[in-house]
């Protein structure tokens, strides 16, 4: 997935896997707030202009910290469910979960982008994208989603759609690597391309 385009089946099984671990890797981080935080603009601020990759990192997790945090204490009880289902390969359990956070909290974006990985793992590609949309309505600045995108439209083979998604986390996030690595591997594709842009 990292290193370039390797067709449908071996590229969708990279990225599934490097989503699912992005979920089960950071829901440790559980804080104090939603996106509405009134720290998220400076911690974005700091890591537009963050000095190195590990000062970025600590403020990358703060800002996921602050998202993963629910309006209410039951939500982060459910995400501990939802990831102890997503670890046993139980998604459709997870998903259902995600569904009810964001049916009982519809103003809670990261709901909406639990949500959308889920339906990504089940193969349910459409039905992802228009859960991010909803995410990025809540959360413009959510680089996660906007990479979720962009791994969406690299399944569909809707490249020029993944690159600008891709370029578009970088904006918010300029030390993501993975979006760095899959636009670099994206204009190598579409040179090779007819009517290349």
């Amino acid at each position: 997935m990292r290193r370039g385009y390797l067709g449908k089946n071996s590229t969708t099984t990279a990225i599934s896997s490097g989503v699912l671990w992005l979920v089960l890797g950071t829901w440790h981080c559980l804080s104090f707030g939603d996106q509405n935080d009134a720290l998220l603009p400076h911690l974005f601020d700091e890591l537009i202009h963050a000095s190195n990759r590990l000062d970025a990192h600590q403020v990358e997790q703060q800002i996921w910290s602050i998202w993963y945090t629910g309006p209410d204490p039951e939500v982060d009880k459910w995400f501990d469910q939802a990831k102890t289902a997503a670890s046993s390969g139980d998604l459709f359990s997870a998903l259902e979960i995600f569904q009810h956070v964001t049916s009982k909290y519809p103003n809670y974006a990261e709901g909406w982008n639990q949500q959308a990985i889920m339906l990504y793992l089940i193969g349910d590609i459409e039905g992802s994208l228009e859960t991010i949309a909803k995410t990025l309505e809540l959360e413009p600045r959510h680089f996660g989603a906007l990479a979720g995108s962009g791994q969406c439209y690299l399944h569909l083979e809707l490249f020029e759609q993944a690159l600008g998604a891709f370029e578009a986390a970088l904006v918010v996030n300029p030390w993501m690597q993975s979006a760095r690595q899959h636009i670099e591997m994206l204009h190598t594709l579409l040179r090779q391309r007819p009517n290349s842009i």
